[in-house]
């Protein structure tokens, strides 16, 4: 009997309540010009029709698109529904796609080809187009680059200080990234801590673990389409008001990570030092956090 190859690419996407955006994802994924995929779709307790589409679409893409839910159905958030996808995952590299977002047909071949040509690092992150709630036009979005010069590599931990949170350059989506499966799973996966009220940077508490030890590539493609709706999570939790208390949990975590990997690097150090200082005043930490959540529910 001949063994199974392992395919090159991974793709996950975590499910909840996106029976709306999920089969225009799903058939994007399906739709790649690349094919060494894998594809998991990862069930986190949905109550809607999501899960369904999911189980159909594996069953009718056998030995490509794998289904997966937590024990009893329960919900457990995005992050602890990304590692169960981790752990199912045999690919050499990890991609990322919401179930409400898309990608262009040639994201994952472009992408593993600047793998190929710079081996070194552990992950390629590119731009991404913002598309706006309420416009039937794709080229309606808005593009929105990576916050540093792209088409090179930043070797650690230079994106901690150049990018969003802790810097003022703009963070790549997670639908823009690509990374090595050995460079995540050696990190702990991603941080489970994140949900519910405290969930908004999550995506960012992965990255920075990767920013911290890996060299990046950034690229100026943009192939991914990160779509701005009021059903979306990060809308939710800056609506009720969350916003920069989601901020703060995530600077809490990361001085405990620092000092946990002894990680001693002085200008992060300052760097996490200054994002600190808002909410030593309370009175400025309120009127922040209503004018943060004004600013963004705009673009909801």
């Amino acid at each position: 009997m001949n063994k199974k190859l392992s395919p090159l690419v991974s793709v996950i996407t975590a499910v909840y309540n996106q029976e709306n955006f999920l089969k225009e994802t799903i058939e994007c994924v399906i739709n790649q010009t690349f094919r060494d995929w894998e594809y998991i779709l990862v069930d986190d307790g949905s109550s809607d029709k999501s899960g369904q589409i999911a189980k159909e679409y594996a069953k009718n893409h056998p030995g490509k698109i794998i289904y997966l839910e937590h024990e009893n159905h329960v919900n457990k958030g995005v992050s602890a529904t990304r590692n169960l996808g981790l752990q199912e995952a045999q690919g050499e590299y990890i991609a990322l796609i919401d179930g409400d977002d898309l990608w262009g047909p040639e994201k994952l071949q472009r992408q593993v080809k600047i793998f190929q040509e710079n081996p070194q690092v552990g992950l390629v992150c590119e731009s991404s187009y913002y598309w706006k709630n309420g416009s039937d036009k794709v080229v309606d979005s808005v593009k929105k680059p990576v916050g540093v010069p792209g088409n090179r590599i930043y070797n650690q931990p230079e994106l901690v200080l150049k990018l969003h949170p802790l810097g003022k350059g703009e963070a790549p989506c997670v639908g823009g990234i690509i990374m090595k499966t050995s460079v995540i799973k050696a990190l702990g996966g991603f941080e489970k801590s994140f949900v519910g009220k405290n969930s908004l940077y999550e995506d960012q508490a992965f990255l920075i673990k990767i920013y911290l030890t890996e060299p990046v590539f950034v690229s100026s493609d943009c192939n991914n389409i990160y779509r701005l709706h009021h059903e979306s999570a990060m809308h939710s939790i800056i609506a009720q008001g969350y916003a920069l208390q989601g901020r703060h949990f995530f600077l809490k975590w990361l001085s405990a990570y620092l000092t946990d990997q002894q990680i001693q690097n002085r200008a992060v150090h300052t760097s996490l030092k200054k994002a600190f200082w808002p909410y030593k005043y309370p009175l400025l930490f309120k009127v922040l956090n209503k004018l943060f959540s004004v600013v963004r529910g705009l673009w909801g």
